[in-house]
């Protein structure tokens, strides 16, 4: 067990999580910004379907 969290410290582990992290949290603000104040989102412009409008948040 000790070697497993040893390789999990190492330097290239290390910054693949911390891109991870940054990644995630990017994406939880672009998201809020992408929702902000609205109750429900419209979304017509998916290609599947067959044309079908999706409501999000609904």
């Amino acid at each position: 067990m000790p070697s497993a969290l040893k390789s999990m410290l190492s330097p290239p582990a290390l910054i693949r999580l911390g891109l991870t992290i940054v990644a995630s949290v990017a994406l939880w603000f672009l998201i809020t910004w992408w929702i902000g104040d609205r109750t429900s989102i419209h979304i017509d412009w998916l290609p599947i379907g067959s044309g079908r409008a999706i409501d999000l948040l609904a």
